[in-house]
């Protein structure tokens, strides 16, 4: 399995996915911030997991969530369909299996 970044809502730009033809931008990522987690100053870890499909987008599901009850899983669900990998990176070739890893951080 591979495993893959994404840039932290904070809109700091790091991390980009150098497999990902299309992908989330910063402000897109904090766009999906869950509101709760924001009014709480609470940040989140989720990982997908994900299989690549034919048309090279990701077929998700939510592997694990930190914190529970506060939406990211949701929200990184949403991410997900942003995704399209590269037709010619062989990390990410159809019907692998990809572990996608997203970061809700607060600004500092």
């Amino acid at each position: 399995m591979a495993a893959l970044s994404l840039t932290p809502p904070s809109a700091i730009a790091q991390g980009l996915s150098t497999w990902a033809e299309h992908q989330p931008t910063p402000a897109e990522i904090y766009a999906t911030y869950p509101s709760r987690a924001l009014r709480e100053g609470v940040e989140g870890h989720v990982q997908l997991l994900c299989t690549v499909r034919e048309d090279r987008t990701l077929a998700c599901a939510i592997h694990n969530e930190t914190p529970l009850a506060y939406g990211f899983g949701a929200a990184a669900m949403g991410l997900a369909a942003r995704y399209v990998v590269r037709a010619d990176d062989p990390r990410v070739a159809i019907g692998n299996r990809v572990i996608l890893p997203i970061a809700y951080r607060l600004g500092d």
